[in-house]
């Protein structure tokens, strides 16, 4: 919505301007609104499907990861322990659009030829999803305004108690790695 708005402003503008390039604008207007379409339409469809409560996490990653690798061509694995692949609470609805959008982020600003997910358990208490791939890198630290996927990752793990830990480099890929502990979460009564 908020590229579509952009187009919006930025046609009026031309209009004004040089209106002899508002067609060559127009199309690429279009091709944003049907980007914009198809991702709603993708959310729409993965807030539906309860796949994490019905199958577990592990097999909704893995089915996740199969779309990507089929829609990308890019070349990846995949793997996850038994008895990570077997949680299913609210947690890990979260961590399966955590993955979701850290895919999205491959695929549209890493420029990268592999990727690899990876669900496991690092202790009996601790489960831990990394996303990795080889593409440019880039500087966490530097956030760019108008993107809001890092800040909406951060804040997504933050509700679920988990840490979030971005590895990168300028090419040298990225590596996303969530760290859930999975003793209950502390129940406070209200006053």
């Amino acid at each position: 919505m908020m590229a579509m708005l952009s187009e919006i402003r930025f046609l009026r503008k031309l209009q004004s301007y040089d209106p002899t390039a508002l067609p060559d604008e127009l199309v690429h207007a279009e091709e944003v609104a049907h980007e914009g379409l198809k991702e709603a339409r993708t959310a729409i469809i993965q807030m539906r499907a309860n796949t994490v409560r019905e199958m577990g996490l592990g097999p909704a990653l893995a089915a996740a990861f199969d779309h990507f690798l089929d829609r990308t061509g890019l070349a990846g694995d995949f793997a996850a322990d038994p008895e990570a692949a077997r949680f299913g609470d609210d947690r890990a609805e979260t961590l399966l659009r955590m993955a979701h959008e850290a895919l999205r982020n491959i695929e549209r600003h890493s420029r990268a030829t592999r990727a690899t997910v990876r669900l496991r358990m690092t202790d009996p208490r601790h489960l831990e999803l990394s996303v990795e791939d080889n593409g440019i890198g880039f500087d966490p630290s530097a956030l760019n305004s108008g993107h809001y996927g890092i800040v909406g990752l951060r804040e997504q793990a933050e509700l679920i108690g988990a840490a979030l830990r971005i590895d990168s480099r300028i090419n040298a890929g990225t590596k996303l790695t969530v760290s859930l502990p999975l003793s209950p979460i502390p129940f406070a009564p209200r006053a």
